[in-house]
C-alpha cells in the first residue's frame, strides 16, 4: 500500500523505534486451549444467529436503574410527608 501511495512511506527517523519494538515485542501464539474455545463459541455464535435463536445476556445496568429510581422516588416522598407533616410554630408578631 505504501507502494501505490495509500499509506504514506516511514519516516527515516523512525527506523530505530522500529527496530527496538520488534526486538522487544514478541509475536503472540494463542494457546490450544483458547483456540479450541474461540472456534466453539463462534460455531455456537453462527448456529445460533442461523437458527434465528436470539438470548439476551442479563443487563444488570437495568435492575440498577430501576433501584436507582424507585430509592429517589421514596427519598423525594419522604422529604414531601417530612415537611408537610412538621409541626408549625406559631408566628410571633413583633412590637415595633
Amino acid at each position: 500500500m505504501q507502494r501505490i501511495g495509500v499509506l504514506p512511506r516511514p519516516h527515516p527517523s523512525y527506523e530505530p523505534v522500529e527496530d527496538a519494538v520488534q526486538e522487544t515485542l514478541r509475536p503472540v501464539e494463542p494457546s490450544d486451549t483458547f483456540r479450541r474455545s474461540l472456534r466453539e463459541d463462534l460455531a455456537f455464535a453462527a448456529h445460533r444467529r442461523g437458527s434465528g435463536l436470539i438470548i439476551e445476556p442479563f443487563r444488570p445496568f437495568r435492575e440498577g436503574l430501576v433501584l436507582g429510581v424507585v430509592f429517589g422516588f421514596i427519598a423525594i416522598l419522604g422529604t414531601t410527608l417530612l415537611i408537610a407533616l412538621r409541626p408549625r410554630q406559631p408566628a410571633r408578631c413583633s412590637s415595633p
